[in-house]
């Protein structure tokens, strides 16, 4: 629908509009005495996790559709990328620690006090970044998370040990294509000459 170039520039300006709105949500949970509770701490840390969310998705992955980045050619992609998916997942894991948090809070005061209280809040706030953080461990193969600039968004795939990723193989199917010699449909003329073999 757009070039790619154009996209980057899309993504880069809703980064700019999104990105102002996220600070001033992130400083105004920081104050007290919203800074004392439990959810509002957890709020925060959900902030944190959006301005690192804009910044992925809209400055770094506007820069790579821009410069048609590779991973290839710009390797820190999949630093990025790596630490997308990691927070990523600690952002959904946050969002279901509070959803707990407050239903406990409905529940009893003083089970909410037990659970949450205090630096209690920081227990769970790391609770969720280790769940992130074990997606940054390979078990089955090597994690690839990377933006692809002719789609305009990043891709997840997960390369068993000894195997290239679908990029890499569409990347060389197409390099052969054009390193083999065009043939003639019939197996006994060659196209270049004409000549019965």
């Amino acid at each position: 629908m757009f070039p790619e170039s154009s996209i980057g520039y899309i993504y880069i300006t809703l980064g700019v509009i999104y990105i102002f709105p996220a600070f001033i949500c992130f400083a105004v949970l920081i104050q007290p005495p919203l800074n004392h509770s439990s959810a509002y701490k957890f709020m925060c840390f959900i902030s944190v996790m959006d301005i690192y969310n804009i910044a992925a998705c809209c400055f770094f992955a506007g820069f790579y559709s821009i410069t048609d980045a590779t991973y290839q050619n710009t390797p820190s992609m999949l630093v990025v990328g790596s630490i997308s998916l990691a927070l990523w997942v600690s952002y959904c894991a946050i969002n279901i620690i509070l959803a707990f948090d407050r239903l406990v809070c409905l529940y009893s005061t003083q089970w909410a006090n037990f659970l949450f209280n205090g630096k209690r809040a920081f227990a769970w706030i790391g609770l969720a970044l280790l769940a992130g953080g074990q997606m940054l461990i390979e078990f089955d193969g090597k994690q690839f998370y990377h933006y692809n600039s002719s789609i305009g968004g990043w891709r997840f795939e997960l390369r068993p040990e000894g195997t290239v990723s679908t990029f890499e193989n569409k990347r060389a199917q197409i390099e052969q294509t054009q390193k083999t010699p065009e043939m003639s449909a019939f197996p006994a003329f060659r196209k270049t000459t004409g000549t019965c073999l």
